[in-house]
């Protein structure tokens, strides 16, 4: 997202949180399975970030409102979610999972079943995304965007639609985040805000020059 829209997205953690506990919610309180509840979540999660962008973020940019004006409204979006979250569960962390967790040991090595499953989704989302990126038209305009957004526009690009598709994956790619870590670790309401400060560093890290390439390295 900022990458090719420039907007510092604060309440990305808002949707990350928002995942954890809709998964949390779903699995452990109305007891449906990982897979469904996963996938609902992370559909929750998309839906969430495109709307903060079409009644916040566009509202305040179509007003007249720059970069620092979106960084605002954004933040103001993210501590609403974080003192709702907080009210509802008094600050108790949500874990998802019941059961203990699986452990694979290989001489002094020993490996959670669940860091191999999340290293090999962690993997196929990548590739599904290069795959997005390099082999659509969707995904060629999000690059054109990244380059020059506005000579993106002049030669044809559709802006808005290439903006709800970017708003719909990153989101999307938050509640994956969202629901690993709330059947890992658990969640609370502050963990959004904590979690993207990690994230803001890996972007900064990994540069913006290539979209994919910049996120790996920058999280490594």
């Amino acid at each position: 997202i900022f990458a090719t829209l420039r907007i510092f997205h604060i309440a990305h953690g808002t949707v990350f949180i928002t995942a954890g506990y809709a998964f949390f919610l779903l699995h452990r309180g109305y007891g449906f399975g990982l897979l469904p509840s996963g996938l609902l979540a992370v559909a929750v999660a998309a839906v969430l970030g495109l709307a903060i962008d079409k009644a916040v973020y566009l509202p305040v940019l179509r007003r007249g409102g720059g970069m620092f004006s979106v960084f605002i409204a954004s933040l103001g979006v993210s501590l609403i979610f974080e003192a709702g979250y907080l009210a509802y569960t008094k600050g108790v962390i949500s874990v998802a999972r019941t059961d203990m967790l699986d452990i694979l040991t290989a001489g002094p090595v020993v490996v959670r079943t669940l860091d191999l499953a999340v290293f090999a989704i962690v993997a196929v989302v990548y590739g599904l995304l290069y795959l997005w990126l390099h082999g659509t038209k969707v995904g060629l305009e999000v690059r054109g965007l990244k380059d020059n957004g506005p000579l993106a526009a002049v030669v044809g690009v559709n802006v808005d639609r290439t903006r709800t598709h970017i708003f719909l994956v990153a989101s999307a790619l938050a509640g994956i985040a969202g629901v690993l870590s709330a059947y890992d670790m658990g969640i609370s309401p502050d963990m959004g805000t904590r979690t993207l400060f990690v994230s803001v560093v890996a972007v900064i890290l990994g540069g913006l020059r290539n979209l994919l390439l910049g996120a790996i390295i920058g999280s490594i």
